[in-house]
């Protein structure tokens, strides 16, 4: 078994699954407790070897949260912090086991060797408690069934309205910065996004469609 390593406000133990239901009848399960510490407060598994992406590239896991709209952070880091990449979900149920899905495709082979699980990041914790199992590193080309190839973001870079494309209807969009933080924008229409306000940068985009994948 993999030992969790804490940070920040982030502390992370094996329990018997208090949720034994749905997708998930596991015996034990993770549970990250996010009390008080930083924005960022999460803890983070070493692995037993480098992530070979020649055959895998995405990464699925069960999660339990007590709301929905929770972005939970999954980031890949090397031996040396600065090599990272990281990406955002957030959970679409509350009080019920779920699936996401992060997809690293055209990541580099033996290069990262760490796993970091951040739920609620971006927000000082409170003494929530979040449940997580089966993390699994899988070959996969779309996520939850959308063709991720097809998802087009326009134009971008971009620096006033930008449009989803794929022919999505799109029920909720977060965008977080670099940092993990969530930020506001303004919806203008079905697809298009109004982030003119938002500092130079580099941002990350969380869409949900009508179907919650």
């Amino acid at each position: 078994p993999y030992t969790f390593n804490d940070f920040d406000g982030g502390v992370t133990t094996v329990i018997a699954n208090p949720h034994s239901e749905g997708i998930n009848t596991s015996a034990n399960v993770a549970q990250q407790v996010r009390d008080g510490g930083q924005f960022w407060g999460g803890s983070w598994i070493l692995l037993d070897d480098y992530l070979d992406f020649t055959t895998n590239n995405t990464f699925q896991m069960k999660v339990y949260s007590p709301a929905a709209d929770v972005p939970v952070l999954l980031k890949l880091e090397g031996d040396n912090p600065d090599i990272k990449v990281s990406q955002t979900l957030n959970t679409t149920v509350a009080n019920e086991w779920e699936v996401l899905t992060y997809d690293f495709s055209g990541e580099p082979s033996d290069t990262y060797l760490k796993l970091v699980f951040i739920f609620n990041m971006g927000t000082t914790g409170t003494g929530e408690t979040y449940l997580f199992d089966d993390v699994e590193f899988i070959a996969g080309s779309s996520v939850n069934g959308i063709n991720r190839n097809s998802l087009t973001v326009y134009p971008n870079p971009v620096t006033d309205v930008f449009v989803l494309g794929n022919d999505l209807q799109i029920k909720t969009l977060n965008i977080y910065n670099i940092i993990g933080q969530r930020v506001n924008i303004e919806r203008i229409s079905e697809n298009s996004f109004d982030v003119s306000k938002l500092a130079a940068g580099l941002y990350t985009i969380n869409a949900v469609d009508q179907n919650n994948n």
